[in-house]
């Protein structure tokens, strides 16, 4: 006969471990090429994974309202198969803690997880190339996020009230930031503004009130009110060689970007090029402003190579 702590400890295990899904869980319906949509989820919650087939055929799409205001969902995990995340397919799940986003993802739909209050992280894999109107607006504790490189255009409100959102960083690769994306992010102190953004909705980062600094990447991009009522020491900081900046942008000071001093080739970026150029010049001695502080890699212009230097680059690895 089991133990009453072995028979606890049984039940403990089945509260925590994540459920997959059975597929009396759900309703779909089949695309005719061999896939299907969800589109309704019936289970009973808690951090469900999502099966990556249903009656033989391939799921590939969460269909509209698919888990909408699904209390009971903690957190979820979306399977490799999964192409496309349709509107509000998530949203109001206002006890969902994560989600975790499958790998060929490419869109995330209007409202996709709007009003998951209780959404603190999200993986967006490096597939996705559209985050959706209001796809996040309303994730009152979501803290971070990482927006991979893939990511072409972020839709109008996709961020709207995030107010747990530190911080983010737009990469290279997005074109457009629609209006009002980070509108009333009233956490956010930093963000930084990729090369390849060419336009920012209006209001885009209004009502921010901590917002202390924009860091741009590139030239500077079309936009109106786009930092209407946020902190009234908000600085803009740009690269020195990019075009298009006055003394002011979007009614904020502009100033040149500092950049770090671990930036070896003075790209702007702390990586494996400035990591190559302090092992060429390791214990190097002598360098000084004739020798460009031996090629960059004498950081601190202490005229040596050597841990110090190293130091620095441990610290500002991956800037910005």
């Amino acid at each position: 006969m089991r133990s009453t702590f072995t028979r606890c400890a049984a039940v403990l295990s089945f509260l925590i471990l994540p459920l997959v899904a059975q597929a009396e869980d759900y309703t779909w319906t089949n695309n005719g090429d061999g896939t299907c949509t969800i589109t309704d989820y019936t289970g009973p919650g808690g951090i469900v994974i999502i099966p990556d087939t249903l009656g033989g055929l391939t799921v590939t799409v969460i269909g509209n309202r698919a888990f909408f205001e699904c209390t009971g969902l903690t957190g979820v995990i979306i399977p490799d198969s999964v192409t496309t995340i349709n509107d509000e397919a998530f949203a109001c799940c206002e006890n969902l803690t994560f989600a975790t986003i499958g790998k060929s993802v490419i869109t995330i739909g209007y409202s996709g997880f709007h009003g998951c209050a209780s959404l603190t992280s999200v993986t967006i894999p490096n597939s996705v190339t559209t985050i959706g109107v209001w796809a996040f607006a309303f994730c009152n504790s979501l803290t971070h996020v990482t927006i991979p490189d893939s990511v072409t255009t972020i839709g109008s409100r996709a961020f709207y009230h995030c107010i747990s959102l530190t911080d983010i960083k737009i990469p290279d690769s997005v074109a457009t930031i629609g209006s009002e994306a980070f509108y009333y992010c009233t956490g956010l102190t930093s963000a930084i503004i990729g090369n390849g953004v060419t336009t920012i909705g209006s209001i885009a980062f209004a009502y921010s009130p901590n917002l202390v600094g924009v860091y741009f990447r590139g030239d500077a991009p079309g936009g109106v009110d786009i930092f209407y009522n946020v902190n009234a020491n908000a600085i803009v900081y740009y690269i020195p060689w990019t075009s298009g900046w006055g003394p002011t942008y979007g009614g904020l000071p502009t100033v040149v970007w500092p950049p770090s001093p671990a930036d070896a080739n003075g790209n702007y970026e702390v990586d494996i090029y400035d990591f190559a150029a302090l092992a060429g010049q390791w214990l190097q001695t002598g360098c000084d402003e004739y020798n460009d502080w031996c090629q960059g890699a004498d950081f601190n212009h202490s005229g040596t190579v050597d841990v110090a230097d190293l130091l620095l680059l441990a610290d500002d690895w991956l800037w910005p």
